[in-house]
């Protein structure tokens, strides 16, 4: 037997009581899910912008602060009219000595251009350059651009081919205050390898990343050097969002951009969606999980209201059809006081007063037909009587003239449709006068 039969009453108890109980759980916890997603997402976003503002003010710090060595030095040493060793000394101290440990490998190397862009002091950490060596400059992106427009030049990021190390060049004029006129132009090669570190500083959340790229999408920055220093490249979406990030994860995006006169460089911080909707995640078990034992709760109270309401009901009913197809002797046995109970009562009773008004009827029809017994035994005898009389008798209707009954010597025949006595007595088509009558 189907415990769930279409239709039945069993099927609609236990489907309302899994609706009821399920139903507003499942509403409310879709509308929080919803409200804890939309809330993690602007909490997320708003973290990541600050995040991306803080990098990008410690990188324009890092910047503008070597920058400012540089000019401190342009403007407390005539660095033009000093006789060239004196030059060589004082851009050897600018390289190897700085303000703290931290930062005393952040010049790579110092040149002074003069006014026409040749060399006039070139010195490095990598390699010691002789005035043999000394070039020409004044074709170059960093003697003519400060030269025309008398402002810092900053050049675009690049890389030591053998290192992978990346590196930005700052060209500072030197300016004859008077005359207004280019004296030469001091070029520093500074090393973004410090910015690593600072990179590496700044958490985003516990799984995601903050990393720096060039203008051209390659990674100067990152929390992991391996990834600098194997030549990564990223391409950024257009705007802030979900996307697949440089992890491989889907990951909120939160894009900054940080500009050096007319070099930019873009600042980067990613968060796995899984982190940042870890809380509407369990939000969310913890709603299923109530989801299930409401759904167990269900099912076990169905169960014990089927037992309590439903079996009864189908009891009753499986009575009532056997009593349909003829079985009188079934009863209801229910040891209920409630609805239920006096439900199978009233049943009982019914059953009880379809017995017997059966059996009444059975005793009327008995009666009946021995009745017609009696009177069809006395017409029998009566037409006996007539029969054996050998005058003709036969009984009419003097309403109509209708012969009702003839015996046999009325030689009348078989009296068939509404016979007329004038008709078999006198062949009239009209009653007789009172003289024609026998």
């Amino acid at each position: 037997m189907n415990y769930f039969k279409k239709d039945s009453l069993r099927k609609s108890l236990v489907l309302s009581l899994i609706v009821l109980s399920i139903a507003p759980l499942l509403l409310v916890g879709i509308i929080l899910s919803w409200q804890d997603v939309r809330v993690l997402k602007l909490q997320a976003k708003d973290s990541q912008k600050k995040l991306t503002m803080l990098v990008a003010n410690k990188m324009s710090s890092f910047i503008h602060e070597f920058e400012a060595s540089l000019l401190t030095a342009v403007r407390t040493h005539d660095l033009m009219e000093m006789k060239h060793d004196k030059q060589s000394l004082v851009h050897s101290k600018m390289l190897f000595s700085s303000m703290d440990l931290e930062h005393r490998d952040v010049f790579k190397g110092l040149t002074l251009l003069n006014s026409e862009g040749k060399e006039l002091v070139r010195v490095s950490r990598e390699r010691l350059f002789t005035d043999a060596q000394l070039a020409d400059r004044s074709s170059i992106d960093e003697f003519t651009i400060p030269a025309a427009n008398k402002k810092i030049y900053y050049s675009t990021v690049f890389f030591n081919e053998q290192t992978g190390e990346p590196y930005l060049e700052v060209s500072i004029p030197i300016i004859d205050f008077q005359s207004n006129q280019l004296r030469g132009v001091l070029v520093a090669e500074l090393s973004m390898k410090n910015l690593w570190d600072a990179i590496a500083d700044v958490r985003v959340g516990t799984t995601g990343i903050t990393y720096v790229l060039s203008d051209k999408g390659r990674v100067i920055a990152h929390p992991n050097p391996s990834v600098v220093l194997k030549g990564t490249y990223f391409k950024l979406p257009k705007a802030n969002g979900v996307v697949t990030g440089l992890q491989g994860k889907k990951s909120y995006m939160v894009i900054d951009t940080l500009m050096f006169g007319n070099q930019s460089l873009k600042i980067v911080t990613e968060l796995p969606v899984s982190e940042a909707l870890h809380y509407a995640f369990l939000a969310l078990y913890i709603i299923v999980g109530f989801l299930i034992i409401s759904l167990m709760g269900a099912v076990s109270l169905g169960y014990i209201l089927v037992r309590q309401i439903v079996q009864p009901i189908e009891s009753l009913s499986g009575t009532a059809q056997l009593i349909s197809k003829g079985d009188f002797s079934q009863r209801m046995h229910v040891s209920r006081t409630d609805e239920i109970g006096a439900l199978a009562d009233a049943f009982n009773t019914m059953t009880s007063q379809l017995i017997d008004t059966i059996n009444s009827l059975k005793k009327e029809i008995d009666e009946r037909k021995q009745i017609e017994n009696q009177v069809l035994q006395q017409n029998e005898l009566l037409n006996n009587i007539l029969n054996s009389l050998s005058h003709p008798f036969y009984v009419i209707d003097t309403s109509d003239y209708t012969i009702k009954l003839a015996n046999e010597a009325a030689h009348f025949g078989e009296l068939a449709g509404d016979p007329k006595c004038y008709m078999l007595t006198h062949k009239n088509d009209e009653p007789c006068s009172g003289d024609e009558h026998p």
